[in-house]
């Protein structure tokens, strides 16, 4: 997580660079974001969710990590989650929870 805050500290998205220091930049572009996350950089334009949609798909989290509502999906708790010893092999509903934590702390 600190890595990851610590990188995008250093993005400059005006000149599409990640900037070390003032003679230090090393410049990205669509490939590059796609190579790394995955993303599209060319085809079919991504389009936004519906709030249905969205509210949908917040629901399907709750549900995963049992939690009442959205607004209760911290940080912490994704940290709690990746930290957690489980026994071996792991059941699926675990593996659920872990790999959907995993995802969204990347992204945090």
């Amino acid at each position: 997580m600190q890595f990851g805050a610590w990188q995008l500290s250093k993005v400059d998205p005006k000149s599409c660079a990640i900037v070390k220091d003032v003679n230090q930049e090393l410049p990205f572009g669509p490939n590059d974001v796609n190579a790394v996350f995955g993303l599209p950089c060319s085809g079919q334009p991504i389009i936004p969710c519906s709030q249905d949609e969205l509210d949908g798909k917040k629901q399907i989290l709750c549900e995963i990590f049992e939690i009442p509502n959205f607004s209760h999906l911290k940080i912490s708790l994704l940290e709690r989650i990746l930290k957690k010893q489980y026994g071996y092999p792991k059941t699926i509903d675990e593996k659920r929870v872990f790999m959907a934590a995993f995802v969204l702390y990347v992204f945090f």
